[in-house]
């Protein structure tokens, strides 16, 4: 873009929107009833530079672009920087698409600046249509296409991190559909002496649960104790086709091999969810404190934010005697646990604090059920899952003490529709990258 630097002014014009007196009616539909304080719209020609910038923090319509507040178009032959509500038809909010393209029709540089995971559209310097292959730094060639200038392109998990994918005999596929044996769900059970903090559910009404559903009952998936560390490595080992689920009764506390250890189970817990397995943590400020046993004893080992933080994880906030709120299920969550539990879930109420942040260090998840009561950042999403950088899930169930007659049909109903159903699509979380690409034709 340097190359327009220092190109003489052609044009320059700023159109404010009137300014009312209160009380009257607003001339400017975006000015409010006490009129608008906005600068209005920019609209500048610097040699064959030319720029459109919305000066106020409400979005704005000029042309054919809608520009979020403060957003702006420039273009000139052979390069587009913007960052505009709407390209190709896809309306991308108040936060906008930020990009630049340099290159002409049949090969070109795109930088973008959005979330992991994303789907992004940009606008290509010349009007073309038809495929092109987008080659990212670090990451393997892929296929698109463009649509008279607009090309979609799906960003990588992370910048410089290919995502895992499911092997080819798995790939697109429910679990219901892998070839072998029926996969097994696994519900930790190490005995007395190892009690769950921060939840009333034991690890026997999870596996009553479970062996009384529908998987087991119709569908051949069973439930079993997973009784120490060693069958708990060897399960995530084996990974989703002999495992489709393995979940962790114990609240914040989570099993080591021994003290000090703690960081090669969340390795393996890691390993097996970006395989496509499902981890559960079932209350709480999940993986807070390693328990190990030691001498015969279980011996614990607070790591605090430590342990989600191995995984790049926010927790949500909250008073630790917040008390029980009306909830709400999101429209995934009504495809996922279906109408009648919906409904169910949606008259009950329960703790949601600790559970999946929403800001803007999140990388990203998927939310089944949210509290009704807003915070800063909107509802406390209560129970939902990441998918880390691979294809699997590690769910979590907020709340100090959560509602058992919720969390317990809440998670039984999402593992039979992860078993029943190809994987959901990669939701993109808030954390954004710059990410640079080739792109070319064919």
């Amino acid at each position: 873009c340097a190359q327009y630097v220092g190109e003489p002014v052609r044009a320059f014009a700023q159109v404010r929107p009137s300014v009312v007196a209160a009380g009257a009616e607003p001339v400017d539909p975006r000015a409010g009833a006490r009129g608008y304080e906005g600068d209005g719209v920019l609209r500048a020609t610097f040699g064959p530079v030319a720029v459109v910038s919305n000066l106020d923090p409400a979005p704005v319509t000029e042309g054919p672009h809608k520009l979020p507040p403060f957003g702006f178009h420039a273009s000139a032959p052979g390069v587009v920087a913007a960052n505009v509500a709407n390209v190709g038809g896809r309306d991308f909010g108040d936060e906008g698409v930020s990009f630049v393209t340099q290159g002409d029709a049949r090969k070109a540089e795109v930088w973008v600046y959005a979330p992991a995971g994303d789907e992004a559209a940009v606008e290509l310097p010349a009007a073309v249509s038809g495929p092109f292959t987008v080659a990212f730094d670090d990451g393997p060639k892929v296929k698109t296409a463009a649509e008279k200038g607009v090309l979609t392109l799906r960003l990588p998990s992370r910048p410089g991190v290919p995502r895992l994918e499911p092997p080819a005999a798995l790939a697109g596929k429910a679990p219901s559909d892998w070839p072998g044996a029926r996969p097994k769900i696994g519900v930790l059970d190490f005995g007395p002496g190892m009690a769950p903090t921060w939840t009333t559910i034991q690890p026997a009404d999870w596996l009553k649960a479970f062996a009384g559903s529908r998987l087991a009952t119709e569908l051949g998936v069973s439930a079993v104790a997973i009784a120490n560390y060693a069958d708990l490595a060897a399960a995530l080992r084996a990974g989703p086709t002999a495992w489709l689920a393995i979940l962790n009764p114990y609240g914040e506390n989570f099993p080591a091999a021994a003290p000090g250890k703690w960081r090669e189970t969340l390795e393996a817990v890691r390993g097996y969810v970006e395989n496509g397995g499902s981890w559960w943590e079932t209350a709480g400020y999940s993986l807070y404190s390693a328990v190990s046993r030691v001498d015969g004893r279980w011996q614990g080992e607070p790591i605090g934010s430590s342990g989600m933080s191995f995984f790049g994880l926010p927790v949500g906030g909250g008073e630790v005697d917040q008390p029980a709120e009306p909830l709400l299920v999101t429209p995934v969550g009504q495809a996922v646990l279906g109408a009648e539990l919906s409904a169910k879930v949606a008259a009950s109420m329960s703790p949601v604090n600790r559970g999946l942040s929403r800001g803007v260090d999140d990388p990203g998840h998927v939310t089944l059920v949210t509290g009704q009561k807003q915070d800063l950042v909107g509802a406390r999403h209560f129970i939902g899952a990441y998918r880390l950088n691979g294809w699997g899930w590690l769910w979590r169930i907020g709340g100090f003490n959560p509602n058992p007659e919720v969390a317990v049909p809440v998670a039984v109903a999402a593992m039979e529709y992860v078993y029943t159903h190809p994987p959901l699509p990669v939701k993109a979380g808030g954390v954004k990258y710059l990410w640079h690409a080739v792109v070319e034709t064919g």
